[in-house]
């Protein structure tokens, strides 16, 4: 409020002319380097990545490797490589227990029953009555 009767000015408006200040002295997203340079970027997004594996699973990068080496690459359920990302870890929701990488289909497939294996075993029928 004591912005405005200094200025005269309501606080949006304000703060449309310091964003248009920045912008002409060139301090707007176009100029920043995450955007403007792809190899900076991959590499703070597979920091960020790691840092939420180690915080979530207390995975380390080098045992997130270690598994994925061990899979191939490739989903422990439908054996398939990730397309366009890491793979996802799957854990016990119960245990906090890791149980291995999953591509993101297979992951949200696991979410989506509540990982109740009843539940899988009837749809494993249902689609082979429907064969």
């Amino acid at each position: 409020m004591a912005r405005q009767y200094q200025t005269g000015k309501d606080e949006a408006t304000l703060r449309r002319e310091a964003y248009a200040r920045r912008v002409a002295e060139g301090c707007d997203g176009a100029t920043n380097r995450y955007h403007n340079d792809p190899e900076y970027k991959a590499r703070r997004l597979a920091q960020n990545l790691a840092a939420q594996r180690r915080r979530n699973f207390g995975l380390t990068l080098a045992q997130f490797e270690e598994m994925q080496i061990a899979q191939n690459g490739q989903c422990a359920i439908c054996q398939k490589p990730p397309k366009g990302r890491d793979l996802d870890v799957d854990h016990d929701h119960n245990t906090g227990a890791i149980r291995g990488l999953l591509c993101r289909n297979c992951n949200l497939m696991l979410g989506k029953i509540n990982d109740r294996v009843e539940v899988l075993e009837k749809a494993i029928q249902y689609l082979r009555k429907h064969e």
